[in-house]
């Protein structure tokens, strides 16, 4: 399929397929963070600009219409993320031309969406839109700039760089995809380049509550969020000089009343604390395995305050991301099992990246 060095001649087929379809289904990843709900409403609206008809349809919203069983890669209702974007009218789209992944690395990331995602690939109706280093999503055209802060980025890259500087941003398109630049980048904390504060400028002059998107991400954490938090700094313990790592059971998220989204920030928090140069938060979460049985692995969301690259552990375990924020996930049948795949890594890297 097409893909992965981005052109002009990429560009033209990118629009020349979006101006011959009519209904588009937008997939953000499983897991929904600021990043993929953002970019997902963002791009909705702007392809609404364009007369199209857009649906974003989440993993729990696929189970919905599908009648899919609930699993472990259905996402609690992403509430607080909700809560800052804009998404005008929502539309139904039965019958649709073409289906666009935001935020998506790969075939993981979509879930149950996947078999249909790959049905209209076969057709030549699908088109990828991310930042992540290594994109292993096939689709008839990816548009990847891994250099990037976000999914966001990519598409005011590809969408408003050529807008006359007289055309106003409509609130829809400008609330969603500074949202997800401010998610992405922890608050400009990791992952940003100057075209990243240039975009984040532009848009915040047509964003009608810059504070609600702040409140929403970083001001509003749940009960259930605060509890396990400090679970999390009770459990925090240092494996290599500067190098935290912390762990939550499924029994403690659920003890809690947790949702993925309430742990979403926790690396981030652990990072802030002084003497913690890389974090790396660990949390056990339920997989639907082939045979219909319910099986077991360990996410590991990494961040780093240094000029260590993070992604450098998350790749070779089949992750991702960027230098100052990765992760990736570990099919481990313990705990023990998982720190045994993931503490040689790191020392490994850590001895490669001092020389």
């Amino acid at each position: 399929m097409e893909g992965n060095v981005n052109s002009g001649k990429l560009e033209q087929d990118i629009f020349e397929l979006i101006d011959k379809s009519n209904n588009v289904w937008i997939f953000p990843h499983i897991n929904l963070d600021g990043d993929a709900v953002g970019s997902a409403y963002g791009l909705k609206a702007i392809l609404e600009e364009q007369g199209k008809t857009v649906e974003v349809i989440t993993e729990k919203m696929w189970a919905i219409r599908t009648n899919a069983p609930e699993n472990g890669f259905i996402e609690a209702d992403p509430v607080k993320i909700m809560s800052a974007v804009i998404t005008g009218e929502e539309t139904f789209v039965e019958n649709t031309d073409l289906i666009i992944a935001v935020d998506s690395a790969d075939d993981t990331r979509l879930g149950i969406r996947l078999k249909t995602f790959k049905s209209f690939t076969e057709q030549g109706k699908t088109i990828v839109f991310d930042h992540h280093l290594k994109n292993k999503l096939d689709a008839t055209f990816k548009y990847l700039q891994p250099e990037l802060s976000s999914c966001a980025e990519v598409l005011c890259e590809l969408f408003l760089k050529n807008r006359a500087k007289e055309e106003q941003l409509s609130p829809m398109i400008a609330n969603n995809l500074l949202l997800a630049i401010f998610a992405d980048t922890g608050r400009f904390m990791h992952n940003y380049t100057d075209s990243t504060f240039s975009w984040a400028t532009l848009l915040a002059k047509y964003c009608p509550d810059v504070e609600k998107i702040i409140k929403a991400l970083y001001k509003s954490k749940s009960i259930a969020a605060r509890r396990l938090v400090g679970k999390v700094f009770e459990e925090m313990r240092e494996v290599f000089p500067g190098v935290w790592i912390a762990y939550l059971s499924l029994k403690d998220v659920e003890e809690a009343g947790g949702t993925d989204y309430d742990m979403d920030s926790f690396s981030n928090e652990m990072l802030e604390t002084d003497g913690v140069d890389i974090s790396a938060f660990i949390r056990e979460v339920r997989t639907a395995l082939e045979d219909g049985s319910e099986g077991r692995c360990f996410k590991v969301s990494m961040r780093s305050n240094s000029d260590f690259n993070v992604r450098d552990i998350c790749a070779p375990l089949g992750g991702g991301g960027h230098a100052g924020a990765s992760g990736c996930t570990l099919e481990a049948s313990s705990i023990e099992e998982a720190y045994k795949m993931l503490l040689p890594v790191i020392e490994r890297e850590m001895a490669k990246q001092k020389k």
